[in-house]
């Protein structure tokens, strides 16, 4: 799972992909989507990764990212005090409930694939400043860095 916002709030993308246990690629994701803080992409890339899993019917769900804050906040060794993203964690856990997942950290320069998912959402979040307007959806995160 990979985010990209060039600052904070500022254009914004995910990418996410989806291996299975052998590493082949099951699907990709790379979504531009507007002005954006950090935390609201790396919740949104949380929920679009539960959504398409759901789609693969994927029962064990092992994410890898690098967002502390999701990972913390999933585990419940911090409170979401954002409405808006406590939003998208509720309907993350709600998705969640059909699967086995885990959720752990893992540095994007450490893990090869989570630092190519997060060169899809660099480039993504590129185009999207490029082209800026028909993405811009306005900022539905209070908790800017």
């Amino acid at each position: 799972m990979g985010l990209h916002c060039r600052k904070n709030p500022t254009y914004a993308a995910i990418a996410v992909r989806i291996y299975d246990e052998s590493g082949f690629l099951l699907a990709s994701i790379c979504e531009p989507f507007g002005i954006q803080t950090n935390n609201y992409a790396e919740y949104y890339a949380l929920v679009r990764c539960l959504e398409e899993a759901h789609q693969l019917n994927i029962t064990d769900l092992r994410v890898v990212t690098d967002s502390e804050l999701v990972v913390r906040q999933w585990n419940g060794e911090y409170e979401c005090r954002s409405d808006n993203l406590r939003e998208l964690l509720m309907y993350a856990r709600e998705l969640a409930q059909t699967m086995n997942v885990t959720i752990e950290y893992a540095s994007s320069t450490q893990e090869e694939r989570l630092r190519l998912t997060n060169q899809m959402a660099q480039e993504a979040a590129k185009h999207v400043q490029r082209f800026g307007d028909r993405y811009t959806q306005g900022v539905d995160d209070d908790t800017a860095d």
